[in-house]
């Protein structure tokens, strides 16, 4: 192990563990800081017993700061290889090809496309989420009126419609009912 320990460089990949887990051969643990050849802590059973009871966190690792290592949850992992993780990798779109569509609360953060030949009529109703927001692309020839529903939308220019083909506008409640839309608008 001190050879081990001596000849240590940067983890820049997770060794894969997998087949090792599978077939019950845990041959020992090493707990290194991220991008550094510093292990904190080596066990093998070939120094020490090692426990038999199950882990069930792994989030005390002593002598660690705040930022030298990340903990995703189950679900944020699948999210990430799904690549659905808003802000930080994709957007979700989603596609209406219709001449109406109300805006929902699981517009928020997502890429509106609006996808028609004639106008389309998008409804901003009441009771959306107090933080909502999204984006609104005009990607056929129909241009896109922003009507209020029980709401209020303002715009710096007075604009209401996506200025052409391939408008990109955006919308954000800013006070309870109460949105301001701005970008590619006439």
């Amino acid at each position: 192990m001190a050879d081990a320990q001596a000849n240590a460089g940067p983890i820049s990949t997770v060794p894969e563990f997998g087949n090792a887990f599978s077939t019950g051969n845990f041959i020992g643990s090493i707990i290194t800081k991220y991008n550094t050849a510093v292990f904190e802590s080596i066990l093998s059973p070939f120094v020490q017993v090692l426990g038999t009871t199950t882990p069930t966190t792994h989030n005390n690792l002593s002598g660690l700061n705040l930022g030298d290592y990340l903990h995703l949850t189950a679900a944020e992992y699948a999210a990430l290889l799904a690549g659905i993780v808003q802000g930080d990798i994709t957007q979700e779109i989603n596609a209406q090809t219709g001449t109406t569509y109300t805006l929902v609360d699981a517009d928020h953060g997502k890429l509106v496309t609006l996808s028609n030949a004639s106008a389309i009529t998008l409804t901003v109703p009441t009771g959306l989420r107090a933080d909502f927001e999204c984006a609104v692309m005009q990607l056929g020839a129909g241009a896109a009126t922003f009507t209020a529903s029980g709401t209020t939308i303002n715009n710096r220019q007075s604009f209401t419609v996506t200025a052409g083909q391939y408008a990109l506008a955006g919308i954000r409640q800013y006070t309870t009912s109460t949105f301001v839309t701005t970008g590619d608008m006439a």
